[in-house]
């Protein structure tokens, strides 16, 4: 944080609450902080699923806990420590919508007050579908790390590709009304992956479902239900 801070590089991230800073002249943990701050409410935002109400609140604390790596002094030998950073606190509460507690973000960040709180917890909020879209890219979809291309052109053509997939997915995962609900249920059962109770289907289910589904739809165009049957009979009842 103090090196990009020195450089003039704006950043947010999420401040562990057991840390500690300064605030009102005493130091204390941030989630301490957080407890004793006053909340505005700041309209809705989509959570696992569902939807949930969102409040923010802010203040400005001082970070002076000692620098890392860790840097000692050359003549006492004692740790060194860090420049004093003076930083905006932006909390957010998350609620559902029977007003039980369900989340909180922490959030530092040394932007100018130009920025309103609400547009730094959007920014924060935003950052989870970027995360979403690494995780179906990655291990949770289309295995990017096991591609095996080896030019810059086929890999663009391959991640356009899984790209619009991974649209259609999260089209899918939001779209709202009777027909879409039972496609959602169709596709995440076609996955065979099970979801937990109350949840709705998730976004890697659903394109493992989805490519399914599509071989499912190519061999249809292939062949007549009755011949699929017959080739079942054969493989289930060898002569």
């Amino acid at each position: 944080m103090r090196t990009l801070s020195s450089q003039g590089i704006c950043w947010l991230i999420r401040g562990k609450e057991g840390h500690r800073a300064e605030w009102g002249g005493d130091t204390r943990k941030i989630g301490e902080i957080a407890d004793d701050l006053p909340f505005i409410a700041n309209g809705q935002v989509g959570w696992k699923g569902q939807k949930a109400n969102m409040e923010i609140g802010e203040t400005s604390v001082i970070i002076t806990r000692t620098a890392k790596p860790k840097r000692k002094d050359k003549n006492t030998g004692r740790r060194q420590p860090g420049v004093a950073l003076t930083l905006r606190l932006v909390v957010v509460r998350l609620t559902d919508t029977h007003g039980k507690f369900i989340g909180r973000w922490t959030l530092l960040t040394n932007v100018s007050n130009e920025i309103t709180s609400a547009e730094v917890a959007r920014w924060y909020y935003w950052r989870w579908g970027i995360e979403s879209f690494f995780k179906l890219l990655k291990g949770a979809g289309h295995d990017v790390e096991k591609w095996l291309e080896r030019s810059a052109g086929a890999l663009l053509r391959r991640l356009l590709i899984a790209s619009m997939a991974c649209v259609l997915v999260w089209r899918l995962q939001r779209a709202e009304g009777d027909d879409n609900a039972a496609a959602r249920q169709l596709i995440c059962r076609l996955s065979g992956r099970q979801q937990k109770r109350g949840r709705k289907e998730s976004a890697p289910a659903l394109l493992a479902g989805l490519s399914i589904l599509l071989n499912t739809l190519t061999l249809l165009a292939d062949y007549t239900p009755e011949e699929l049957a017959h080739f079942a009979m054969v493989v289930f009842n060898p002569l």
